[in-house]
């Protein structure tokens, strides 16, 4: 199914191009980890206690759906052995940057022939998604998660023709360290198991008697690890009610348009066609890879299925992508568990892109310029998304965190006043700027304090931070300082002078 093209790269040359990309995204990733405030969701580790020490983080006996395992025990270790800074809080997603650049490249020197598809297709999987972006240099286990999926499709494509235990086993341990990255990806580890059991049932070269018992063997030994692992955390996690904050309204509102909508940064009435159209596009054409495969499986199935090897990837694929599908249906029937939402479900995003981009180029037989012409839509698009919602300063989910560390520099600039400032602030600011005065102004403010209304008349606090939204009205005897975030909030100042205050 391959074809040369005419416009040749060389070897040496397309991976200079591919190693100054990467670089590229890993210097704007490390510069986005030292430049953009903590965020709420990221707090919350002190070092101290129970919970946070690492029999404490494996249990997760609090129940917390933010404890991401995995990546807590990271976060322990390098705080632990480095100091608490962003860097040392977010530096296992920089080196889980890093894993996916490697394996993406690897994959997609595996999958295609044609070194300008090889590049292109690394260039988009890395692109296709500025939120995947985002987690890659956030105090998250997201970022964890889909490196080691990625790094379970490549053995897994590997396995498909080598048929090595190593492979095998290999696929098996990314997939048990992306669930102990993220509960949510044990949709993919389901998935591995099932299309162990297809390829197994649809490919002849692979229904040998000690192939099948090698592959059982791995598949139990690997289900074993995998429980003794996650079952307690994820009970603790479960009847803490973590997992409501998940969708319950259906596989396509829940999981497909939120991750069409924040994967691909389309939040906003004004972009609702939009999602609309990419969400309809997106189930028409896993449709048309359904109806591709089969029926290039079954045309060739009595000829060459069994040594066809674009054939074996790409059923492979369509089964990555529809079974996860299939399993969180399922569930969400026969159990209650909600729908996986945007970040927990950036997984399909990877597997959707793999199966269009693979499709694309097993037609090119068929009709190469509208393989081609289509790819550089792909990669055009993907490049233009990417690049326009790209900066330094701000994540997409925490938007409303970007503000936080030039607050608090204003107040500590402004204020001449002996002794400790008290800040009232919005519950979604308190735990990010906790840290950040912990951090930064120890010594200039008390730790922030929660508050539910504001006042009519007080003289408690020297200055709130609140959210608009939550606070229509103002209190007497303060004046707006500064307003941050387009608006939405905004910085109150005591008037020193107020007649009465005390």
């Amino acid at each position: 199914m391959s074809v040369k093209s005419g416009f040749v790269i060389s070897a040496v040359l397309q991976k200079i191009m591919a190693v100054i990309f990467g670089a590229t995204l890993v210097v704007l990733n490390v510069i986005r980890i030292l430049n953009i405030p903590i965020t709420c969701d990221e707090n919350g580790y002190s070092g101290k206690g129970d919970y946070d020490s690492y029999i404490g983080l494996a249990q997760d006996k609090f129940g917390s759906a933010n404890n991401h395992i995995l990546h807590s025990l990271f976060r322990k270790f390098f705080v632990d052995n480095f100091g608490n800074t962003l860097f040392t809080l977010r530096v296992d997603s920089l080196l889980a940057q890093i894993s996916f650049l490697i394996f993406s490249y690897l994959i997609c020197r595996l999958l295609f022939e044609n070194r300008w598809w090889q590049l292109g297709g690394y260039i988009i999987l890395n692109l296709v998604s500025p939120l995947i972006f985002n987690f890659w240099g956030l105090s998250r286990g997201y970022g964890l998660a889909l490196s080691f999926m990625t790094i379970s499709v490549y053995f897994l494509l590997k396995y498909t023709t080598d048929r090595k235990a190593l492979s095998l086993i290999l696929s098996f341990f990314g997939a048990i360290l992306s669930v102990y990255s993220n509960f949510g990806y044990i949709n993919y580890y389901l998935t591995l198991c099932g299309v162990l059991v297809i390829q197994f049932l649809l490919f002849p070269d692979s229904r040998k008697k000690n192939s099948f018992i090698r592959e059982l063997l791995i598949l139990v030994f690997s289900s074993g690890i995998l429980a003794l692992l996650i079952v307690g955390p994820l009970q603790c996690v479960y009847r803490n009610g973590e997992l409501a904050f998940m969708g319950n309204s259906g596989f396509i509102h829940d999981t497909v348009v939120s991750v069409v909508t924040w994967g691909l940064e389309l939040p906003g009435q004004s972009r609702e066609a939009q999602v609309e159209i990419i969400t309809w596009l997106a189930i028409a054409l896993t449709v048309i890879f359904g109806i591709f495969w089969c029926y290039t499986f079954l045309r060739k199935y009595r000829i060459s299925a069994e040594t066809d090897v674009p054939i074996k990837y790409g059923v492979t694929f369509f089964l990555l992508l529809i079974l996860p599908v299939i399993s969180l249906i399922a569930q969400h029937l026969l159990f209650g568990i909600n729908y996986l939402t945007d970040r927990a479900a950036l997984f399909f995003i990877i597997l959707f892109m793999l199966n269009t981009i693979y499709v694309l180029y097993c037609i090119r037989g068929v009709s190469k310029m509208l393989s081609t012409a289509v790819f550089l839509a792909v990669f055009l698009l993907t490049s233009y998304n990417f690049c326009s919602k790209a900066n330094v300063n701000t994540t997409i989910l925490w938007y409303f965190n970007a503000g936080d560390l030039a607050i608090l520099r204003k107040i500590n600039s402004e204020t001449n006043k002996p002794g400790k400032l008290k800040l009232g602030v919005s519950w979604i600011s308190e735990t990010a700027l906790r840290y950040d005065i912990e951090h930064y102004y120890p010594g200039k403010l008390y730790p922030p304090v929660v508050i539910s209304h504001l006042p009519a008349i007080d003289t408690t606090f020297d200055y709130f931070y609140v959210d608009l939204d939550d606070f229509k009205k103002l209190p007497v005897g303060y004046e707006r300082d500064t307003s941050c975030i387009g608006g939405g909030f905004v910085l109150l100042k005591k008037i020193e002078k107020l007649p009465g205050a005390k």
